[in-house]
């Protein structure tokens, strides 16, 4: 059974012939993580997390996601919302 890691990231660590740096550690950490937060929390940490490992990238970031650039836009304006209150 494949993950959403193992489907964006490949063996060599790149994605799309680039490299993803410390792709293990992140989804290690948010595995950790994971018993001790809701799904809400889980999931912004992880997008985050993934957008600090490839530099911001948000191209990179929704490829290794799964998401479009649309959700992820939205959801970023979401945490800026929520982190303002």
């Amino acid at each position: 059974m494949s993950t959403i890691h193992d489907n964006a990231v490949g063996a060599a660590g790149e994605r799309d012939g680039m490299p993803v740096e410390n792709s293990e550690d992140l989804v290690g950490t948010v595995t950790r993580l994971a018993g001790r937060m809701d799904l809400k929390t889980l999931e912004r940490l992880y997008i985050l997390r993934t957008l600090e490992s490839v530099n911001g990238s948000r191209k990179m970031a929704v490829a290794l996601l799964g998401i479009s650039e649309r959700t992820l836009r939205h959801k970023l304006r979401l945490y800026r919302t929520q982190a303002l209150n």
